[in-house]
C-alpha cells in the first residue's frame, strides 16, 4: 500500500462524508466570495454585453459537453465495487477505459464547438458590442476541451471517498485564477487576456491533480492493463447512455435559461440573470457539495450494506436536504434583490415575482438532490432515463410559450412546471421500486409535510422581513438573521424527535467523540503491566490469598521488566498503597524508596483515621444528646470491612441525617460546639462544617448528590425519609457508632461511585470498598446464603438498583471486582449480572481517573449520552448545582447559563490549564460508556 494512501485510510463512511462535504462547502464558499469580487470588478470594468456574453458562452459549452456526466458517473459507479474489494486490476482496467472515453469527449466537444462558430451572430436577439467575438468564443471552447485532459484520474481519488483532496487543488487554482483575473481587469480591461488566465489555471489544476493521483495510486502508471470483459463494457455503455439522457435533461432545464432569455427578452435580461445566477448558482454549488461529498460513501454502502440500512440513511439525507434547501430558498428570496441592488446596481434587479420564481425553482431542485445522489451512487439511473428527455421537452415548450407571453418570469415558471411534472415524482418512484424495493408512499407523505411547513414559514418570514428595507449590507444581514432564527427554531421544534434527526445527531456526535476524545475508546483501552501488578497486589491483599506473586487475574499474562516504582506511584495516586502494605513490604521487586513511601503513608493514615474516628464519636454523641439521629457513612463505616481498617484512607467525617428536616437544628448545634459552617457549599445534598481547619464534617440529607434523573433522586429521598434503610450500632476499631448496614450500605456505596463517575471519576479505592463489603456480607457457606436476613438484603438491593435504573452500573462494577480484584463470582450470582459488558474499557477509565480524578483537570463531567441534547442537559444540570436557589426562577436561567459558561471557560484556562475541546472530549468518551450501561433509562 502506498504511504500516500495509508495516511488517508481508517475512517468510517460518516467521517469521509463529513470531511468531503465540509471541505467542499468551504471551498465553494471561498469560490463564491472570490467569484463575487471578480464579478463586481467585471461589471465595473466591462459593459453589460460582456457580462451577457460570458454567461451565454458558458451555457453553450455546457450544452456541448452532454456526454461528460454520463461517462463520469458510470465509471465512478463501476469503481465502487472493485475499490471495496481492493481489486486493483479491475480499477486499472476501468481507468484505462475512462482515459480513452475522456479523450473522445474532448475531441467531440472540440468538433461540436467549432461547428457552432458560424451561428454565433444568430444566438442573441441584439448584436452584442463585443470585440473579437469569435476569438473569445474559441478561447472559451479551448478551456472546455482542456478541462478533460488528465482530469480523469481525479475520479479514482473521489471513488476512494477522498474527494476533498481534489477539491483542495481545485480551490487553490480558482483563487489564483480570480486574483489574476481581477488584476488583468483593473490594469488592462482586456477581456481576451481575462479568458486566457482561465485557460492556464485549468491546465495547472489538471496537471497537479494528475500528479497527486499517480503518487497515491502508483498502479496508474502500469503498462500491463487488461481490457474489461465485453459484458462489463456493455454494462458501462448502457449506463453511459442512461446518464447521457439525464445530462441532456439537466442541461436543457438548468443551462438554457440564458439562451432562452437572450432570444425572448434580450441580453439585458441575460445580464440581470447572470447577477442572480452568480448568487443562486453559487449557493446551489455549495449545497450540491453536501450530497456530492457523500456519494462515494453511499456507493461503498451500496456494495456492503442491506436495503434497510440504505433506506435509513437516504431518509436522513432527504431530511437534512429539505431543511437546508428550505432555509436557503427563503433566505435567498428575502435577501437577493437587496444584495444585487447594492452590489451591481438597481438596473440589474428583477421584479419580486421573477425572484420568487427563481427561488421556488431552486427549492424544488434542492428537494431532489438526495434522491439524485443516491440514484447515481447506487446505479439506478438507468430506470428513469426517459424521464430526463420528457423533462427537457416539457421545459423547452413551457419556457418558450410562457416566456413569449409572460416575458422573463415565464422562462423560470417553465422550469418549475417541468420539474413538478417529471423529476419530483418519477425519480423517487424508480429509486424506491428498483433499489429499496419498498413502497414510495411514505416518501411523498414526508415531502408534502416538509413542503407545507416550508411554505408557511416562507409567508411568515416575508411578513417579518418587510419592515427591513434598503439596498445595503446591514439590511441583508438583518433579514438573514430574522429568517434563520424563525426557520431553524420551527424546524427544530417540529423535527427534533424524528428518527431522521436522531440518526443525524448520533452520527455528528460520534464524529465529535472521535475528534475530541482521541478516537474510539475501545482502541485506546488496554491495561499496562504495571496496572495489572497493582490489581494483583490489591486482589491478594483484600482476599488474603496465599498464591505466589505473579499470577494474573482474568487470564492476563505477566510481562517482564515492569517498573515497580510506577506500581507504587499508581497505588499512591489511587490511595490504595496502604491497603496492600504487607505485600509491598515483602515484595523483592519494590525498591527501598517505595517501601519507605508505603510505611510513611501507613503511619500518617493510621493517625488520621483514629483522629477522625474519635471526632466522629464526639459529634454523633453531641447530636444524639440533642435528639438528632445520624448514621456514619463512607470513611470508618466502610473501613470496618477491611482486614486492617486503619489503613483505609478517609478524608473527612460523613454523617447521614436520618430526618432531613432537622438540618436547621443541626446547624445550630454544630455552631454552638465550635464548628464553622463553610461559606462556599458545593453540593445540594449536604452541609459542610470545619473544625480547627483540620477536620471537615459533612452532614448529608441524601445518600448522594442529586442526579439529573427524577427517578433515582426520588429513591434516594424515600430510602432516607421513609426509614427504608437499616441502621445499627457497630464496633469500629473499638468505637461503637451507628452505621448503615445491609442493602442500605451497598446502595450508598454504589451511588457514591456513580456520583463520582458522573463527575471526574473515582479510582480503585471505591472498588476495594465494594469487594470487602460483599465479601463479608455474603458468607462462604451455602447454608448461610439462604437465611431470611440475607435474602432480604439481596431482594432489597436488587429492587433499588433495578427500579432506579442503575443496575447496569452495578453489574459493571461487580464484574470488574470479580474479574480483577478477587470478589468470588459465585457469591454474586444472585445479582443476575449482565456478563455481556466489556469490563476492560471501564476499568481503564477507573485507572485513568486515579482517586476522584484529582490529577486530571480535564475530567469534569459525563453526560447521559452522546447526543447534543445530552450535553445541553448536563450543562443545565451543572447550572442548577451551581445556583441551587436562583435556578428555581425560570426567568433567570439565561443569565445563570451565561455565568456558568463563563466560569467554566475561565476555570479551564486559568485553573485547570486545559481547553474546552479536551474537557468535552473526555465527557463524550465517558458518556459513551454511560450509554452502554443503560443508566437512568426510566421504566
Amino acid at each position: 500500500m502506498s504511504d500516500q494512501v495509508s495516511k488517508y485510510e481508517g475512517k468510517s463512511r460518516t467521517e469521509y462524508s463529513a470531511k468531503n462535504t465540509a471541505v467542499a462547502m468551504i471551498a465553494r464558499i471561498t469560490a463564491i466570495l472570490m467569484g463575487y469580487l471578480t464579478r463586481v470588478v467585471f461589471t465595473q470594468c466591462l459593459s453589460e454585453d460582456y457580462v451577457g456574453i460570458n454567461g451565454l458562452f458558458n451555457d453553450i459549452l455546457q450544452v456541448l459537453a452532454l456526454s461528460e456526466l454520463g461517462v463520469g458517473t458510470a465509471i465512478t459507479f463501476a469503481l465502487y465495487k472493485p475499490i471495496a474489494e481492493k481489486d486493483r486490476e479491475k480499477q486499472k482496467s476501468l481507468m484505462l477505459l475512462y482515459k480513452r472515453l475522456y479523450a473522445g469527449i474532448a475531441g467531440t466537444v472540440l468538433i461540436a464547438g467549432l461547428m457552432v462558430v458560424p451561428f454565433l451572430p444568430y444566438l442573441t436577439k441584439d448584436e452584442p458590442n463585443v470585440e473579437h467575438l469569435t476569438i473569445v468564443y474559441l478561447l472559451y471552447l479551448l478551456n472546455s476541451v482542456l478541462s478533460y485532459v488528465l482530469i480523469y484520474k481525479k475520479t479514482l481519488i473521489d471513488a476512494h471517498q477522498l474527494s476533498y483532496i481534489g477539491v483542495g487543488y481545485q480551490t487553490g487554482f480558482w483563487i489564483l485564477q480570480d486574483c489574476v483575473q481581477i488584476a488583468v481587469l483593473l490594469l488592462t480591461k482586456n477581456f481576451i487576456l481575462f479568458v486566457c488566465v482561465m485557460i492556464f489555471c485549468t491546465i495547472g489544476n489538471n496537471i497537479s491533480i494528475s500528479i497527486k493521483a499517480q503518487k497515491m495510486y502508483p498502479y496508474l502508471k502500469d503498462k500491463d492493463v487488461a481490457p474489461l470483459p465485453k459484458e462489463e463494457r456493455q454494462e458501462i455503455k448502457k449506463n453511459v447512455k442512461a446518464m447521457l439522457m439525464h445530462k441532456v435533461g439537466s442541461v436543457v432545464v438548468n443551462d438554457t435559461d440564458n439562451l432562452l432569455l437572450a432570444r425572448l427578452a434580450g441580453t439585458t435580461s441575460v445580464a440581470k440573470y447572470s447577477c442572480y445566477f452568480l448568487v443562486v448558482g453559487s449557493i446551489k454549488q455549495v449545497l450540491t457539495q453536501m450530497f456530492q461529498g457523500i456519494m462515494a460513501s453511499v456507493g461503498n454502502m451500496g456494495v456492503l450494506e442491506d436495503k434497510k440500512r440504505i433506506r435509513r440513511i437516504f431518509e436522513a439525507s432527504f431530511f437534512i436536504g429539505q431543511w437546508v434547501y428550505g432555509l436557503t430558498a427563503i433566505c435567498t428570496y428575502e435577501i437577493i434583490n437587496l444584495f444585487v441592488g447594492f452590489s451591481f446596481g438597481e438596473k440589474y434587479v428583477f421584479d419580486p415575482g421573477v425572484t420568487l420564481a427563481i427561488c421556488i425553482a431552486f427549492y424544488l431542485d434542492g428537494m431532489r438532490q438526495a434522491t439524485v445522489a443516491f440514484r447515481d451512487s447506487l446505479g439506478v439511473f438507468y430506470y428513469d432515463r426517459y424521464k430526463a428527455i420528457a423533462e427537457a421537452v416539457i421545459n423547452l415548450i413551457a419556457s418558450i410559450v410562457l416566456g413569449y407571453y409572460l416575458g422573463t418570469i415565464g422562462v423560470f415558471i417553465g422550469t418549475i412546471v417541468s420539474t413538478v411534472t417529471t423529476s419530483l415524482w418519477v425519480e423517487p418512484c424508480m429509486f424506491y421500486k428498483y433499489r429499496l424495493e419498498s413502497p414510495v408512499r411514505g416518501y411523498f407523505i414526508k415531502y408534502a409535510i416538509y413542503a407545507f411547513v416550508t411554505a408557511i414559514l416562507w409567508v411568515v418570514c416575508d411578513y417579518a422581513c418587510r419592515p427591513v428595507t434598503g439596498m445595503n449590507l446591514p439590511a441583508c444581514f438583518l433579514r438573514g438573521i430574522i429568517c434563520m432564527l424563525i426557520i431553524n427554531s420551527v424546524y427544530l421544534i417540529l423535527y427534533c424527535r424524528t428518527k431522521e434527526f436522531a440518526l443525524l445527531e448520533r452520527k455528528a456526535m460520534r464524529i465529535l467523540f472521535k475528534k475530541f476524545a482521541g478516537g474510539d475508546s475501545e482502541k485506546n483501552a488496554g491495561l499496562t503491566g504495571e496496572d495489572q501488578e497493582v490489581l494483583e497486589l490489591l486482589r491478594d491483599s483484600l482476599r488474603g490469598e496465599k498464591e505466589p506473586a505473579g499470577k494474573q487475574p482474568a487470564g492476563k499474562q505477566k510481562t517482564d521488566q515492569r517498573d515497580y516504582d510506577k506500581v507504587i506511584k499508581i497505588s499512591a495516586d489511587h490511595n490504595v498503597l496502604t491497603l496492600m502494605y504487607d505485600r509491598v513490604m515483602k515484595a523483592e521487586q519494590i525498591s527501598e524508596k517505595g517501601k519507605q513511601c508505603a510505611e510513611e503513608m501507613a503511619r500518617l493514615m493510621t493517625e488520621f483515621s483514629y483522629q477522625l474516628l474519635f471526632s466522629a464519636k464526639e459529634i454523633v454523641e453531641l447530636l444524639e444528646e440533642n435528639g438528632v439521629e445520624v448514621a456514619l457513612v463512607k470513611g470508618a463505616a466502610t473501613a470496618a470491612y477491611y482486614p486492617v481498617p486503619e489503613l483505609r484512607k478517609s478524608s473527612d467525617i460523613d454523617l447521614l441525617l436520618l430526618h432531613p428536616e432537622q438540618m436547621p437544628k443541626v446547624c445550630e448545634i454544630m455552631n454552638a460546639a465550635g464548628f464553622t459552617k463553610k461559606e462556599e457549599q458545593h453540593a445540594l445534598h449536604h452541609v459542610v462544617f470545619a473544625f480547627n481547619d483540620q477536620i471537615s464534617v459533612e452532614i448529608h440529607t441524601l445518600l448522594a448528590e442529586p442526579f439529573d434523573n427524577k427517578t433515582i433522586n426520588r429513591y434516594m429521598e424515600e430510602v432516607v425519609t421513609k426509614g427504608e434503610i437499616a441502621v445499627e450500632r457497630r464496633n469500629l476499631c473499638g468505637v461503637t457508632l451507628p452505621v448503615l448496614v445491609g442493602a442500605g450500605h451497598a446502595y450508598e456505596l454504589l451511588l457514591h461511585m456513580l456520583q463520582h463517575f458522573l463527575r471526574s471519576g473515582f479510582g480503585l479505592k471505591l472498588l476495594c470498598d465494594w469487594v470487602v463489603f460483599w465479601d463479608e456480607v455474603i458468607p462462604d457457606e451455602v447454608e448461610k446464603r439462604k437465611t431470611p436476613s440475607l435474602l432480604k438484603i439481596k431482594e432489597q438491593y436488587l429492587t433499588w438498583v433495578e427500579e432506579s435504573s442503575v443496575k447496569g452500573f452495578s453489574d459493571m462494577i461487580t464484574m470488574i471486582c470479580c474479574q480483577y480484584l478477587g470478589l468470588p463470582l459465585d457469591k454474586m450470582e444472585w445479582m443476575k449480572i449482565d456478563k455481556e459488558y466489556s469490563t476492560e474499557t471501564f476499568l481503564k477509565e477507573i485507572l485513568e481517573a486515579e482517586e476522584f480524578g484529582k490529577s486530571s483537570a480535564d475530567r469534569m463531567v459525563v453526560a447521559r449520552g452522546n447526543k447534543a441534547s445530552d450535553l445541553i442537559r448536563e450543562f443545565h444540570h451543572q447550572m442548577r448545582l451551581n445556583f441551587p436557589k436562583s435556578s428555581h426562577i425560570f426567568l433567570l436561567w439565561p443569565v445563570l447559563w451565561c455565568i456558568t459558561l463563563i466560569r467554566f471557560l475561565r476555570n479551564n484556562k486559568k485553573v485547570r490549564k486545559t481547553s474546552f475541546g479536551v474537557v468535552i472530549g473526555k465527557a463524550l468518551k465517558r458518556s459513551n460508556m454511560m450509554e452502554q450501561l443503560n443508566l437512568f433509562k426510566d421504566k
